[in-house]
């Protein structure tokens, strides 16, 4: 299940000084809160620094003195929420984040800044943040006038997150899943490519690369599987969009200039037509696939490794059984292979 996080303006307990100077206690006090549907399992503390939460000048020797809960933050939080608050034990297991907490005096103020975020058992990724509000408190700097605001802000808190979660919780704990869109691309901004389409067709123009006067061969077409994707997740639905077409890159496909005639760029017209006929075989298994939510780029990329040996596998065997083009009966034969196959497939109109 995907983690969701949810970060409030601010939570704290209910806290007391000790006698201890910079020491905060947790006050064993029970608040007439309760919460819904939600109950809290564990508390981290993912702050940087855990040693304190901050500093305040002592009272009696005016220097400053770090402010730190007495067991720490995180057990601190816990026994609170354990303690203090009526939770409900058939609820939604939560877990508490400290992102963020200081204290600091200026003035003979003391500034309270803090952020915690809930999130669903098990989960520690930070995508998963739905909502982040910060806020910031001016008190006197002691630990009892700190206790007195944060046990205020605590009871707001709760209960500002008690009335999301109740409202959301149904769509944030659904099952995540996911939607996938193709539509055939015949054409993109990338002006060195073209994309397959019925019926336009080669010509001797769209081979702009340089040459290979060395190659025994007339003409040399460079084509591919191309395909790009958008995604939006919203309350654990995914939707992922799909563009897929057959390229052919004008740059680096070459013809020679002793070798045009229509023969030739007939057969290099059923390479491409090839990689054609495999980029519609790929679309359909892409729309037949069963993506998971977790996992659907990896997935695509290891169908389209697939499909992209196929389509080496094929224009291999063309030229192979035509030895490029020189054995006509075999080139006659591929063409209408190849013909009654882009005429049975259905992606290019």
């Amino acid at each position: 299940m995907r983690a969701i996080l949810f970060i409030l303006a601010f939570l704290f307990p209910s806290l007391l000084a000790t006698a201890q100077e910079g020491t905060i206690v947790l006050k064993n006090e029970k608040t007439t809160l309760k919460t819904g549907d939600f109950y809290i399992i564990s508390v981290k503390d993912e702050r940087k620094d855990t040693t304190n939460i901050g500093y305040i000048r002592s009272a009696t020797t005016k220097k400053k003195t770090p402010v730190q809960f007495e067991g720490g933050i995180a057990a601190a939080l816990y026994t609170y929420f354990t303690n203090n608050i009526e939770q409900n034990p058939r609820g939604t297991p939560l877990e508490l984040a400290i992102l963020d907490m200081n204290v600091t005096e200026k003035k003979k103020k003391a500034t309270i800044t803090a952020k915690l975020g809930f999130r669903l058992r098990g989960g520690n990724d930070p995508k998963s943040i739905l909502q982040t509000q910060s806020f910031e408190i001016e008190t006197a700097p002691t630990p009892e006038a700190i206790e007195k605001a944060l046990r205020k802000q605590t009871e707001r808190s709760t209960t500002q997150f008690d009335k999301w979660f109740t409202e959301n919780q149904e769509k944030i704990l659904a099952k995540p899943s996911i939607t996938v869109t193709v539509t055939v691309a015949t054409s993109i901004k990338d002006k060195n490519i073209i994309m397959h389409t019925k019926r336009k067709k080669l010509t001797y123009s769209n081979f702009q690369g340089r040459s290979k006067k060395f190659s025994k061969w007339g003409a040399e077409t460079a084509s591919g599987i191309y395909w790009e994707t958008k995604a939006l997740t919203i309350d654990n639905k995914t939707f992922l969009k799909l563009k897929i077409g057959s390229s052919f890159d004008k740059k680096h496909s070459w013809f020679k200039k002793t070798q045009k005639n229509p023969y030739v760029l007939d057969h290099e017209q059923l390479h491409f037509d090839v990689t054609s006929y495999i980029t519609c075989e790929f679309i359909k298994a892409v729309e037949a696939y069963p993506f998971t939510p977790e996992h659907y780029l990896k997935e695509l990329e290891k169908l389209h490794k697939q499909y992209n040996e196929k389509l080496r596998k094929m224009q291999d065997d063309y030229d192979g059984q035509t030895d490029h083009g020189l054995v006509k009966d075999k080139q006659a034969e591929w063409r209408v292979k190849i013909n009654e196959l882009m005429a049975a497939q259905d992606c290019y109109k």
